[in-house]
């Protein structure tokens, strides 16, 4: 952030202020200023006039004058050429920069552009005692004091770095809270576009289905996995198709052909002979050089019609993390370092990770090659489904070390769960204004502000959440498993003491509001680990445990739609709570398979192998490689939901299987009930012969992850499922509910076998 003062006001004014000469705004609920908006009307700053109106008249009970009152003194809003006569020198001000200046005589929040003064008057906010600590009307907290004041002087405020996003997916009930909370805490974006998007590119003006040929070469096969950029004429019509693109969209900054989102990269000659040999940090052979060549090509492709526009790719991956050995890389060239290859938990400069000082290497050498550097960070790890994730003092080691290195934004991939993860969110925020800022001074001053008097005790409890977390020396990997592991039973138990001390203590609605979503998210997080690490236990302790972490969950849910993405959370968190008592819960976890067939490309999904065309279990089918295969039953444990495929079949990449069991309803009444199905990866779903579910895409698997309301006819039905593999693992859940709950439904049952007449 810089913050200028100028020599003009040094003695003047800051004489003045070291003897505590302030500008009073309110004092004691009554308004002592004006409003005086920018002469053109600009609609970002009369919204952000709005935002501070509506603030202060619910500080105060009293609307904001917007024209002169006696005794009131001007609050200038806008930009300075927007105003016919300014009686001060501004300064020249970039795009996203401000200029607050405070005499006794007026007020001026001035921007180098409507977003400048935007950042203005959050800034202004933030002077006076405002904070937004997370999404919605729980998270503002108001000045105590019912004057407000600012002290007089001037300074210039600007961002140090150009995108500070904090993304978090699940927002469908509040994305226009979400979107406030970017805004008053000066987060931005600029038109600087990433994401997985070559094959989309590429398809605008040749299909796969048109043009085979120009798409990846993989095991003998050409697939829509990636492009085969060598060839010439593939290069030719995504540089036309970016060309066409930019056309349309003038003032975006950067174009992205970030590549697809998996590593199955041309395996033809020709793309290869333009490989270095080099082994990538992420464990494969590096495709970089050639990626890079094939970026230059495009970006030489747009200069005449686009000469200062970047191109975005990923370091992502495990064969294009690492930059290009051997090839230049284009000036317009920005590359997002993304840390999925790297651990999950730790910050840059931890002395436990080597993983993290890793990353920061990496960094090292993509900025030697360019200065268009941005990071992707994921915060929490995708899989935690809104159970704590403690990287608040990840984020402040880190961002200060960013920024001195030269990267020039971060966009934070997080989830609408602020319950656990707002001090890493908030913190981040600030720090990525001004990452010279004490991010203690910046904790404590949150912890004050949105916990009062209970700060203290709250303090304690988040501490010891961190506590362990920032120790282990194990680099922390995406998905559960390892979970209870990193959180020690002594960090635990004071995590808990704290929150029981602050729960004693007198304070406002609002605290105790606070404290409770803190508790709650704790209710979930220990009976997590419980049901994690408690061993021997009954079905009724089991369930106990269990209804303890659905119930915290329903109540974030009616506290707020932002404290946690409860679908999220339920599907993640299930596969703990499916690792035992599964057919208590529900889960059919006893079948008759057949397979594996061939699936290369995700081919296989849309193929129609025999399985679909009759049910015949004393008959053998040809397989993948040529592998006689027949029907045959799972070996899946009683206690495990999980039916992993990877397991069941030594031959395991790019196949796919099928699972057959017979249904039968009790009565003579059709049962309305709901298929919970979760896949890694395809599926398809097949009831008495019609198909009911198809979902071709690579996922990793959770419990109830695709949701078929169905109607059961009384009597027997066949149930076939199609699991089809797109690499790494395996496998599915299955159950069936009522439709309102995760109930079993009475008189349906799941056998592997035909029931006997």
């Amino acid at each position: 952030m810089k913050s200028l003062f100028f020599a003009v006001c040094f003695l003047v004014v800051w004489a003045a202020g070291s003897f505590g000469e302030r500008v009073e705004l309110v004092r004691e609920g009554k308004i002592l200023f004006h409003a005086v908006p920018d002469e053109n009307q600009d609609p970002l700053n009369q919204e952000v006039l709005a935002d501070l109106s509506d603030l202060i008249q619910r500080l105060t009970s009293h609307a904001v004058p917007q024209t002169p009152q006696p005794n009131s003194i001007p609050l200038f809003i806008g930009e300075p050429e927007d105003f016919s006569a300014l009686s001060i020198q501004v300064p020249d001000l970039e795009h996203e920069e401000s200029f607050l200046k405070v005499t006794p005589e007026a007020i001026y929040v001035l921007g180098g552009s409507s977003l400048g003064t935007q950042h203005g008057v959050y800034t202004l906010l933030r002077d006076l005692g405002f904070r937004f600590v997370l999404p919605g009307e729980l998270g503002e907290c108001f000045p105590q004091s019912e004057g407000l004041s600012l002290q007089i002087g001037e300074r210039i405020e600007s961002p140090d770095f150009r995108m500070r996003m904090i993304n978090c997916y699940g927002q469908a009930r509040s994305a226009e809270e979400n979107r406030l909370w970017l805004k008053r805490n000066r987060c931005y974006r600029p038109s600087l576009n990433d994401g997985h998007n070559l094959t989309r590119t590429l398809e605008r003006l040749a299909t796969y289905e048109d043009r085979p040929d120009l798409y990846a070469l993989i095991q003998g096969e050409r697939k829509r996995t990636q492009v085969c950029t060598s060839n010439s004429e593939a290069v030719e019509l995504i540089t036309q198709s970016a060309n066409d693109y930019l056309d349309q969209h003038p003032d975006l900054e950067c174009y992205s052909l970030c590549p697809d989102d998996n590593w199955d990269f041309c395996e033809c000659e020709n793309c290869r002979a333009l490989d270095s040999g080099h082994m990538d940090r992420g464990g494969l052979p590096s495709i970089s050089d050639r990626y890079q060549i094939f970026l230059n090509q495009v970006l030489a492709g747009i200069e005449e019609r686009h000469p200062n526009t970047l191109i975005s790719t990923y370091a992502y991956n495990p064969n294009h993390t690492d930059p290009p050995q051997q090839t230049p890389v284009h000036p317009n060239t920005a590359v997002f370092a993304t840390t999925n290859n790297f651990c999950s938990a730790h910050g840059a400069g931890n002395p436990h990770c080597d993983s993290r000082n890793d990353f920061t290497s990496l960094l090292k050498e993509w900025r030697a090659l360019t200065e268009h550097l941005y990071i992707f960070e994921y915060d929490p790890e995708p899989y935690c489904g809104g159970l704590p994730w403690p990287m608040r003092k990840a984020h402040s080691t880190s961002i200060p070390i960013y920024r001195d290195i030269g990267v020039k934004g971060m966009t934070v991939l997080g989830q609408n769960s602020w319950a656990a993860y707002f001090p890493s969110y908030y913190v981040a925020a600030q720090l990525l204004w001004d990452s010279a800022s004490d991010p203690e001074e910046v904790y404590q001053d949150m912890l004050d502000r949105f916990f009062g008097e209970a700060a203290e005790p709250m303090r304690a409890h988040y501490d010891a959440l961190e506590s362990s977390f920032l120790t282990f020396e194990e680099r922390a990997v995406w998905g559960m498993e390892d979970y209870p592991e990193y959180f020690s039973a002594d960090s635990v138990r004071e995590a808990k003491k704290a929150l029981e001390r602050a729960k004693a203590i007198p304070v406002s609605e609002a605290v105790r509001t606070r404290i409770e979503m803190s508790d709650q998210s704790f209710q979930m997080f220990e009976s997590y680990l419980s049901i994690r690490q408690t061993e021997h236990v009954s079905y009724a302790e089991f369930k106990k445990e269990a209804d303890r972490f659905q119930g915290a969950i329903d109540r974030l849910v009616e506290m707020s739609p932002n404290l946690l993405n409860a679908d999220y959370a339920r599907e993640k968190t299930g596969i703990a709570l499916s690792e035992r008592f599964a057919r208590e819960q529900g889960f059919v976890n006893d079948w008759l398979l057949c397979g594996p067939f061939d699936n290369l490309g995700m081919d296989g999904h849309d193929r129609i192998y025999p399985p679909e065309q009759e049910i015949d279990l004393n008959e053998s089918y040809e397989g993948k490689g040529g592998e006689v295969v027949s029907w045959r039953r799972n070996r899946t444990p009683t206690e495990q939901a999980y039916i992993d495929l990877r397991e069941e079949y030594d031959q395991n990449e790019w196949v796919c299987a099928y699972a057959l069991g017979w249904v039968t309803v009790q009565g003579d009444v059709p049962k309305e009930v709901v298929l919970r199905l979760g896949s890694n990866d395809t599926s398809k779903v097949f009831l008495n012969g019609e198909k009911i579910w198809d979902q071709k895409g690579a996922r990793v698997c959770s419990v109830d992850d695709d949701l078929i309301p169905v109607t059961l006819l009384p009597g027997e039905s066949t149930i076939l499922l199609k699991i089809g593999q797109a690499g790494l693992n395996w496998g599915f859940y299955f159950r069936i509910t009522e439709p309102d709950s995760r109930e079993v439904p009475p008189g349906v049952k799941v056998t592997p076998t035909p029931p006997e007449r």
